[in-house]
């Protein structure tokens, strides 16, 4: 390699190399990977590269460091012992009572991580006793307590002979004065702008003589640009690689730089899956390496972890588990040599769901082939091994055994990748047993975090291969580079605040102390000192269109500086090749060719290329026709009342058939949608939550005490039960910030106050009588209850089994009961006129449900109904008779023939088919659906169910007609 095509830091570090031929040297770089670079462009210049080791500013630090730990019996503590430490001073002080600001917290992983960080950045800043942080931070009793944390953290690290960053430091220096013998370092100029405090001491206090700085290029590149701004993230990286291909460049002259994290070096992946398989050659295949790493997604046994966890998080039941197992990701290996997991999937899917949560399967079915039994033997293994013994804090540690059982005896390995991440997660300190959970430990949080956050098979540049890098690369030296990313929202970033400590305090405290403002600062100058170093083709690009907010993106400063300061035009990049040439994939070339140029093809390569188009035309087909269908909702093989229903699938089959078949039968879960409420503590979910338990525990201390609510006696007791449960919630749910924190508990309180006013007046003639009583699940048992489903007789003959949980059932003075169910939200859903508006059938079930309990003489059912207490609706009541509600058995009557039959039709009333708008635009959208629904039900000759169900809807019938007002019965 000539001078000429090299920039100025690589030719200096060419000529140092050659004056120091066998002299032992240390090249200073960012990272091993990019020093290993350095040395290979320069060495091809100077000829030799020997006895020069690449190290990093903190290996330097630690290599100098290393003889003065030893000596002194310390050992450096990994992230893993750090976090235990902050755990264990974060306990010592809610014990203590604390200031209140950190420990009534809890022991969140974020909370314990961002301690950790900010414990780290004081000793690096020579922070070592805390005690200015009681005098600079505001307000003081935050600095107190931060103070008092730092300062445990430093002893129990001393403890247990852990060395702190500034004792490194410290060893690091006393080594070089020593005067041990120091090879040449070699330091490029720009690594003092932006070096840690650490490294910057220790690389000043080099001897002098020893000390070569190399100078580096600065300024505007020595390169030809282009520019692409692309509909999308994914776009990007399509156009990167669509102009490799279509400029026929070998691969091994190639590095793509991109922005965005982990999801960016994904759609890195996918467009080269695209570009040299189809999308079907597997990710370590590819003739690409990875920097940093490839992301954990791509590996079989990371899925795995994290498709265990939501199983373990949606109840263990047996639906979830035949998913998991037909997904692939789990291999028996020898245990159940004659069953495969598919026939494992097809038997325990089939299972009822009570048998979930570990209840063996043998137990449940009697097997009706070898096969079977082999299955059922594998399933019963399979369960054993990875369903954790206990559940909660004290369960930790069988969680992670259950998590080092699923990697070692089930997790399919198909490939190297996959090797590589179950050998990662398998060496895992906690999965491998080597570190003992501190109490409070959350072992789903951390499991989950490390299946995320995994970055495996990282490389050095290869031959024949294109390199990609992420934000810190750029330095393979070779003629082609793709920077992508540069729209504003991903460049230059920066990074979040410290919430223990804000930018503005650390300013105040010490200039040696990091701040999240400089991150971005930082990344411009980084890439703009690469640029600099630039010779040969620059492809810089960014996107129009962020697909996660939904929103137009614009170029970073950056891109528009270079746009406008360098020669080279900028062209669109879209979904659609445009050329040709240009082409991906097949998938490209049939949606480019039947788009723009008529091109009909062959049923031969529709089956090829299109399955998917045939079965879709089959479906539409079978919509248009005049038969009830299943691409309607027709299920035979779903068909049957289940073992028990709760009013929220009563109401959800009342309101859409095919929302509950997607929601309870199949298990899909919608989407989350946004509730609308920034700037507020908790959801709407969970602040209704809070106010539940609220309510409950408030009265279940005077129903013991014997007293009736009165405001005048009550309210300070009323205040504490709910100061306790915002604690709890505090704990749980960290709030984000102070003043949404404190509006959320006045709002609470506000409506706790509305709550204690109603029920001042509403107690004079009626007292509670059971709280938060459940039946058919578990929970708290009423004496009229042994937790038996509640079981409802209807007209037809058939029955159906009832659960639920009653907030709360009076006794009025005349011996009637009266249920009630608290609702936080507003009313305008229901009505006092009309208890089945909009669909509504809770009130009526938790009646009929009482009633089949209540013996003779014991109390009869004389009203159900609402309680909204909140400052907007004045601690509204809404209540319905008893003979009001009995319409409630025939809706049920037809609802049960729906299920009995199998059959899921879609709802008349399209504006309920929200959850699952994406499925159902695919189908048509939601007025064709709901024609098609109401044609096919009035059908002569269609399902009697289905007629049955369709005359719901009609005006006289529950949730269409007006009932008679409820008389005063109390």
């Amino acid at each position: 390699m000539s001078r000429a095509a090299v920039n100025r830091f690589i030719a200096a570090l060419a000529d140092e190399l050659s004056r120091l031929r066998l002299e032992g040297a240390i090249l200073l770089a960012p990272s091993n990977r990019v020093g290993a670079s350095w040395l290979d462009q320069a060495a091809a210049v100077a000829g030799v590269a020997a006895n020069v080791r690449v190290m990093t500013p903190s290996r330097l630090l630690a290599l100098h460091a290393l003889p003065g730990l030893a000596e002194d019996r310390l050992a450096r503590p990994d992230e893993t012992d750090r976090l235990a430490v902050v755990a264990q001073a974060l306990r010592e002080a809610r014990s203590g009572g604390g200031d209140g600001y950190f420990a009534p917290l809890g022991q969140p992983l974020s909370l314990l991580r961002g301690l950790d960080r900010t414990f780290t950045d004081f000793a690096r800043a020579g922070l070592t006793d805390g005690s200015v942080l009681a005098r600079v931070l505001r307000p003081r009793e935050r600095g107190r307590e931060l103070a008092r944390l730092y300062r445990r953290y430093r002893e129990l690290l001393a403890g247990k002979r852990f060395a702190m960053p500034d004792e490194e430091a410290r060893f690091a220096a006393d080594r070089l004065r020593d005067g041990a013998a120091t090879p040449v370092l070699l330091v490029p100029a720009d690594f003092f702008d932006h070096a840690p405090p650490g490294g910057l001491a220790l690389v000043e206090a080099w001897p002098a003589g020893r000390r070569r700085v190399l100078e580096v290029d600065d300024g505007l590149p020595d390169a030809a640009f282009d520019f692409i701004a692309a509909d999308g993230g994914m776009n990007e990286a399509r156009e990167a690689f669509r102009r490799i291909l279509a400029g026929r460049i070998a691969l091994d002259r190639i590095e793509i730089v991109v922005f965005g994290g982990v999801e960016a070096t994904a759609r890195a992946c996918l467009a080269a899956r695209e570009a040299f398989g189809d999308g079907r050659v597997p990710v370590e295949d590819l003739p690409l390496t990875f920097e940093s790493g490839l992301p954990a997604r791509f590996s079989g046994p990371s899925r795995l972890v994290s498709a265990w966890l939501g199983w373990l998080r949606a109840g263990a039941g047996p639906a979830g588990l035949a998913g998991l197992l037909a997904s692939g990701l789990i291999d028996g290996g020898e245990k159940f040599p004659d069953a495969s997991t598919e026939h494992m999937a097809r038997i325990f899917a089939a299972l009822p769901e009570s048998c979930g949560g570990g209840k063996p399967a043998p137990a449940v079915r009697r097997p009706e082939s070898a096969v079977d039994a082999d299955a059922l033997r594998g399933l019963d293994a399979l369960l054993a091994d990875i369903l954790p013994p206990t559940p909660g804090d004290a369960g930790a540690e069988g969680m992670l055994l259950a998590a080092r059982r699923l990697l070692t005896n089930w997790a399919a390995v198909g490939g190297e990748l996959d090797g590589y991440a179950r050998a990662r997660l398998l060496e895992d300190r906690f999965i491998a047993g080597q570190a003992t959970p501190w109490p409070g430990f959350d072992a789903a949080e951390w499991l989950a975090g490390l299946a995320d956050g995994l970055q495996l098979l990282g490389r050095g540049p290869q031959p024949g291969k294109a390199h990609v890098s992420g934000p810190d690369g750029g330095h393979a030296g070779r003629e082609f580079l793709f920077i992508l990313g540069l729209d504003d929202g991903v460049f230059p970033g920066g990074g979040r605040q410290d919430p223990a400590l804000l930018d503005a305090e650390r300013a105040r405290l010490s200039p040696a102390l990091p701040l999240a403002a400089e991150a971005g600062a930082r990344n411009e100058a980084r890439l703009r000192r690469l640029l600099a170093r630039r010779r040969g083709t620059v492809v810089v690009s960014h996107s129009t269109y962020d697909l996660a907010r939904g929103a137009e993106a614009f170029p970073a400063d950056l891109f528009g500086e270079l746009a406008r300061s360098v020669d080279g035009k900028t062209v669109r990049a879209a979904y659609l090749p445009g050329r040709p040439e240009k082409r991906l994939c097949s998938d490209e070339f049939w949606t480019d060719a039947l788009g723009g140029r008529g091109v009909v093809p062959s049923p031969e390569s529709e089956q090829a290329y299109f399955p998917r188009l045939i079965a879709g035309r089959a479906a539409e087909s079978a919509r248009r026709s005049d038969v009830f269908t299943a691409y309607d909702g027709f299920v035979p093989d779903a068909a049957g009342i289940p073992e028990s229903l709760s009013p929220t699938q009563l109401e959800a089959l009342r309101a859409n058939p095919q929302e509950y078949f997607f929601r309870w039968t199949l298990g899909v879960t919608p989407p989350g949608r946004p509730d609308g409420e920034r700037g507020r503590w908790l959801n709407r979910a969970d602040r209704g939550s809070l106010l539940h338990e609220t309510f409950y525990e408030f009265q279940r201390q005077l129903t013991a005490r014997g007293e009736r609510a009165d405001l005048a006696r009550h309210l300070a007791l009323l205040e504490e039960t709910l100061a306790d449960r915002i604690g709890h919630w505090r704990r749980e749910i960290p709030p984000a910030n102070a003043t949404d924190f404190e509006l959320e508990c006045r709002d609470l309180a506000e409506c706790a106050r509305v709550f204690l006013v109603a029920e001042t007046v509403y107690q004079k003639t009626a007292r509670p009588v059971h709280l938060e009583a459940v039946f058919g699940m578990e929970g708290r048992n009423a004496p009229w209850n042994d937790g038996r489903p509640a079981e409802l007789r209807l007209p037809s003959g058939r029955s159906v089994r009832l659960r639920g949980r009653l907030d709360r059932v009076d006794e009025t003075e005349s011996g009637g009961l009266v249920v009630w169910d608290y609702k936080t939200g507003s009313p305008a859903a229901f009505s006092a006129a009309d208890p089945f508006k909009n669909g509504k059938l809770q009130t009526a079930l938790y009646a009929a449900a009482l009633d089949s309990f209540v013996r003779p003489g014991g109390g009869r059912v004389v009203a159900s109904g609402y309680f909204f207490p909140s400052p907007e609706t004045g601690g509204m009541r809404i209540l319905h008779a008893a003979a009001d509600l009995e319409p409630v058995r025939e809706a049920l009557d037809r609802l049960a023939g729906l299920l009995e039959a199998g059959a899921f039709p879609y709802s008349p009333k399209p504006a309920k088919s929200h959850d699952y708008a994406a499925i159902f635009d695919a189908a048509g959208g939601a007025d064709r659906l709901a024609r098609q629904a109401m044609r096919k039900a009035e059908r002569k000759g269609a399902p009697a169910a289905l007629a049955a169900w369709l005359d719901l809807w009609r005006p006289d019938r529950p949730g269409g007609r007006v009932s008679t007002p409820l008389r005063k019965t109390l």
